[in-house]
């Protein structure tokens, strides 16, 4: 380009040089309830005078900075976005954004009651920005390819945008921490018996509140949730492997009582133990659906 059209603009857009042609798209009702779906997206070169200011939008928005830098100001925070980087808000928060050099940039709307719930565990777990990925930078292509097209495949854009969403979190929760794998085997070793939260913070020398940080951030829950987890899961496993009753597994995983035991365990399978035990094993009987949660 020469530097007449570096510095020429779209009509009402002000700093956006030229852009690939990305479409609106309207999603069906069932993809709005199951899918994660685009409302709009494209793929635009802009200079050092594109900003964005608004109070709400009632999407999801996906940033994928191809080349250049970008500066960022939402819900209290500020930060800056580099070649690589991906960013995700809720735009129905106020939300400020600009380029501080010339700027390539994906940025793609998205809806569906499925997104949404993720946005949320993504932002609240490891906030608004990601770190470059050579395989975020090809699903991103293929998303643009996509919102070019006449007609949007909205299973295949779902499967992508989830594959997105996804690698997110595998990328933030790669690596743990030597804090939070000493804690692990703690828990591990001693779920039998009636340890809490504090006493695995203090055997890892940190802070309850500082020990549910990293967890949550490396691990996607909590310490306590992940002791009850292991508690059920190693239940389960006596449950289908031996005769022991229901009683002498509750105690033998580290509840407090049965009925402590028997209450955890419907909240997290939705079926009592001794249903869940007939379920895996056939010539224990027919189970009584009586014992299943009613949703």
């Amino acid at each position: 380009m020469n530097t007449k059209q570096e510095h020429a603009t779209i009509n009402n857009e002000r700093g956006i040089i030229s852009k690939k042609g990305g479409r609106f798209h309207t999603s069906s009702p069932f993809a709005q309830e199951n899918l994660y779906t685009i409302l709009w997206g494209d793929e635009y070169v802009c200079n050092d005078t594109y900003s964005v200011k608004r109070e709400s939008l009632n999407a999801i928005s996906l940033y994928h900075i191809v080349s250049g830098k970008m500066e960022f100001r939402y819900n209290g925070q500020h930060f800056f976005a580099n070649e690589g980087d991906t960013v995700l808000l809720d735009l129905k928060k106020p939300h400020e954004y600009r380029s501080v050099s010339k700027l390539r940039l994906q940025q793609y709307l998205i809806e569906g009651a499925p997104a949404q719930r993720y946005c949320d565990y993504l932002t609240e777990q490891f906030g608004y920005l990601y770190s470059p990925s050579a395989k975020l930078a090809l699903l991103f292509g293929k998303i643009q390819q996509e919102v070019e097209a006449e007609f949007m495949n909205e299973h295949r854009v779902s499967y992508l945008l989830h594959e997105i969403f996804s690698r997110l979190v595998m990328q933030e929760t790669s690596q743990i921490s030597p804090s939070v794998e000493k804690a692990r085997q703690y828990m591990n070793r001693h779920y039998q018996e009636p340890i809490s939260v504090d006493d695995v913070a203090e055997h890892v020398l940190l802070s309850r509140s500082h020990l549910n940080r990293l967890f949550r951030k490396e691990l996607g829950c909590g310490p306590h949730e992940y002791l009850l987890q292991t508690r059920l899961n190693i239940s389960k496993e006596l449950l289908t492997e031996s005769r022991l009753s229901v009683e002498s597994i509750a105690l033998q995983t580290g509840f407090q009582s049965s009925t402590h035991y028997i209450r955890a365990f419907k909240k997290a399978t939705n079926m009592t133990p001794s249903y869940f035990r007939r379920f895996f094993n056939p010539l224990a009987g027919t189970a009584e659906s009586s014992e299943l949660i009613e949703n």
